[in-house]
């Protein structure tokens, strides 16, 4: 019998958004995380859908659970893997599968739902998914799945890739991003963005993103699709700008 999905987040999710959650096989979860981007975003979300939902694959067998269960601060040995899932969903490593976005939340939900059944009964489609690059650096869904950013790094790096060399720069040990952290004397300081801490499937969009909303900057209305995690990063980027509490992922110098 197929299993049922559970969710996880606030009672009206067409308001604020939350997760769902459903067995595969294995230790593998299908999660479908689901945002109001009016209520992220606010005006800043004008003409833009309402509604954006991503359905992921969380494989618990690869998955950081310890970091993803401190980043709860929960003990992983206290929770059924569903829970644990939960978290490693939030937390970020999963494989991006299919994204949709719109203004009809319910119709969202359930087409990312039957998208999840049949990708489950078709081992090439799901093949082809996991394999197909997902993000500004070349990752796979597989790779992201399992936390690996250095295999498209080492790929775009050998190919000149420009993404790639400003990934591999924001990554070295200790390297600040400055990103103009507006302090109270009116200067700016000095950041670092601990991107293991966004739960962000696109690191280089959630970054830049952020950066323009904490600076105070409007989004950028040229694009005519802006990244999920581009739009996800601004809008706490402009939390901190209007102050805001500073997110546990941001350091300063």
């Amino acid at each position: 019998m197929a299993s049922k999905w559970e969710f996880q987040g606030d009672v009206n999710v067409l308001g604020y958004g939350g997760t769902f959650i459903r067995h595969v096989g294995g230790r593998r979860y299908h999660a479908i995380r689901f945002d109001n981007m009016d209520e992220a975003c606010g005006s800043d979300n004008d003409g833009q859908p309402k509604y954006h939902g991503s359905l992921v694959e969380v494989d618990l067998d690869l998955a950081n659970i310890q970091a993803a269960a401190d980043s709860w601060g929960e003990d992983p040995s206290a929770h059924a893997d569903v829970w644990l899932a939960f978290m490693v969903t939030s937390y970020g490593e999963y494989a991006p599968l299919v994204d949709e976005a719109g203004n009809n939340g319910h119709g969202i939900i359930r087409n990312l739902k039957r998208e999840s059944r049949e990708i489950e009964g078709d081992s090439e489609r799901h093949e082809g998914l996991m394999n197909r690059p997902v993000n500004a650096i070349g990752s796979t869904a597989r790779e992201l799945q399992s936390g690996d950013i250095q295999s498209a790094l080492s790929r775009g790096l050998r190919a000149g890739d420009e993404s790639a060399g400003i990934m591999a720069t924001m990554m070295k040990p200790r390297q600040p991003v400055s990103l103009g952290l507006l302090t109270e004397d009116g200067l700016t300081s000095e950041v670092t963005i601990d991107m293991s801490l966004t739960g962000s499937d696109d690191p280089i969009a959630f970054s830049y993103g952020f950066s323009c909303g904490m600076r105070g900057e409007p989004r950028d209305r040229n694009t005519r699709k802006l990244a999920a995690e581009y739009l996800r990063g601004h809008a706490e980027g402009l939390r901190v700008f209007d102050g805001g509490e500073v997110p546990r992922f941001v350091t300063k110098r």
